[in-house]
């Protein structure tokens, strides 16, 4: 089975051999592919990520998910030599 999908902006295929998988099952792949181009693009005004850049957003306001991946920003901010604004 092949499904494809436009995600953040570029093309997306699934392609999967295995009889037992689903069309719900690439479905929900390519859900989890939409949720995280929700929080995380920087192309979308109203993404979670935009929000924080903006300030509008405060650290106790995160998503659980915005908190993981800020932790490992800043363990890793020295490493990379990048800016990150929190």
């Amino acid at each position: 089975m092949k499904k494809h999908a436009d995600i953040m902006g570029m093309p997306v295929i699934i392609q999967v051999i295995d009889a037992s998988v689903t069309e719900e099952d690439i479905g929900e792949v390519f859900s989890y592919f939409h949720f995280i181009d929700k929080k995380f693009s920087t192309y979308k005004e109203d993404s979670e990520i935009a929000q924080i850049n903006r300030g509008e957003l405060k650290p106790s306001q995160f998503s659980n998910e915005m908190k993981k991946n800020s932790q490992s920003f800043r363990r890793n901010k020295k490493r990379n030599r990048r800016i990150f604004r929190y």
